[in-house]
Formats: C-alpha cells, sequence, structure tokens
C-alpha cells in the first residue's frame, strides 16, 4: 500500500471487498465492491460487462469501463469469455 498509494480500493466481490476492509481498516481509504463474474452466478451472467461499469460510475469511478477491467485483469488471474457472443471476465 505504502509503494502504490491507492486512492481508493474496490473488490471484485463480496469476499475481496470483506477481504479489503479487514486488511485495510485503518487506512481510512474508500472500500467499495463491484459484481463478481463468477460463472455460477445468474445475476453475472446477465451481461456482467454493464453491470460492472455502472457499479464502478456509482462509486464515482465514471473512467473505468469494461475495456479497462479487461487490461487491469489480465495478469493470469481472469481471461474474457465470450459463450454466446457474451462478453464477460471469467476466472482461471
Amino acid at each position: 500500500m505504502d509503494v502504490i498509494e491507492p486512492v481508493r480500493v474496490i473488490g471484485v466481490g463480496v469476499f475481496a471487498e470483506q477481504r479489503a476492509r479487514a486488511a485495510l481498516a485503518d487506512t481510512g481509504l474508500p472500500i467499495g465492491r463491484i459484481l463478481h463474474p463468477s460463472p455460477a452466478s445468474p445475476v453475472a451472467n446477465r451481461g456482467w460487462a454493464e453491470q460492472a461499469e455502472k457499479q464502478l460510475a456509482a462509486l464515482g469511478q465514471t473512467h473505468l469501463t469494461f475495456a479497462a477491467l479487461e487490461h487491469w485483469l489480465s495478469d493470469g488471474l481472469f481471461e474474457v469469455a465470450e459463450p454466446r457472443g457474451d462478453r464477460r471476465l471469467r476466472q482461471v
């Protein structure tokens, strides 16, 4: 945290948000959450990208888009899945 110096932390899913809140409780950083792109989630399977962008906008992050998320999450933990032509991220 000292090196990156974030101004906000956004968890991808409830678990990530809870862990961030626990780990960063004494920092005063604003912590939010967006929907996790789990293939097991019926909600995430219906337009995850659009929902995530709306949630990011609600957190004041209007500059973040699905393309930005694809880029930032391209560290090997997530990949873009296009079953039935629906662009979404899935955990690898």
